[in-house]
């Protein structure tokens, strides 16, 4: 069972309509009619910070407001990596290192040597 409207409502005005992540205007409405006005991306949805297949709950203090762009970027990232990556890493390069953490997820070595070299700039996750 997926987020109450109530809920979803509830954390878009506590967040005065701005992105959990990017910080951006959201748009409050369903799909259907964000699609119609052509202002999906901006899309107010629900974000578990501990996923629910991490044995995340729907309890709000797990939960944040994010645009559709915001959430859909996020993907399996763990929270504290994606708010730094929003925060330091432009728009234009999102594609490669999104596909770089894709391939490092199925991969651990992979994903410790991207760990360790998010940690080579200081940066702690």
């Amino acid at each position: 069972m997926g987020v109450s409207f109530k809920k979803r409502q509830h954390l878009h005005n506590k967040q005065g309509g701005k992105c959990h992540y990017c910080n951006e205007t959201m748009v409050f409405c369903g799909p259907s009619t964000a699609k119609k006005r052509g202002c999906q991306r901006l899309m107010t949805t629900v974000d578990h910070v501990i996923p629910q297949s991490q044995g995340g709950t729907h309890d709000l203090t797990n939960l944040v407001a994010a645009c559709y762009r915001c959430n859909g970027k996020r993907g399996t990232m763990p929270y504290h990596l994606f708010m730094w990556v929003v925060k330091n890493i432009s728009t234009r390069k999102w594609p490669k290192f999104a596909k770089r953490w894709q391939s490092a997820e199925n991969n651990a070595e992979t994903e410790f040597r991207l760990i360790m070299k998010l940690r080579r700039t200081h940066i702690y996750i």
